[in-house]
């Protein structure tokens, strides 16, 4: 049984475009899915989520990783932190098989693009998640 452990002093303010690219093959226990987004959202608490700060892209990845958020899904008033964690609450366990290669590719092509709400000149980071 996985346990996720979280510490954080502070909200890190900081400009970034960060993409959560989740396992949700059908190798997680529902148990330890639950206990992912339950980590994701403690992570998205941690960041000043925001038009001038830090933007969230989430991927749930299996045998066909689909993009749930994008940078420009969520503008304005609506890009809050709690907005995010409603879209992680909201993800659904694909099932399937194991795909990290598709995932990336995924983000390469339907997130990490401007077109999509990528900021130039703003750092951008990927994090993937597996049990």
């Amino acid at each position: 049984m996985s346990t996720f452990f979280l510490f954080a002093v502070s909200e890190c303010k900081v400009k970034v475009d960060i993409a959560f690219l989740v396992d949700s093959s059908g190798s997680i226990r529902r148990s330890n899915w639950r206990k992912m987004k339950i980590f994701l959202q403690a992570v998205v608490d941690q960041f000043d989520v925001g038009e001038e700060w830090a933007h969230i892209a989430l991927i749930p990845y299996s045998t066909n990783p689909k993009v749930v958020l994008r940078f420009n899904d969520l503008k304005g008033p609506a890009l809050t932190a709690e907005a995010v964690k409603s879209k992680i609450a909201a993800m659904r366990q694909q099932y399937g098989l194991t795909f990290i290669d598709k995932a990336l590719r995924r983000a390469q092509e339907s997130v990490f693009l401007e077109y999509y709400g990528m900021r130039p000149k703003v750092s951008k980071v990927s994090f993937v998640l597996q049990a």
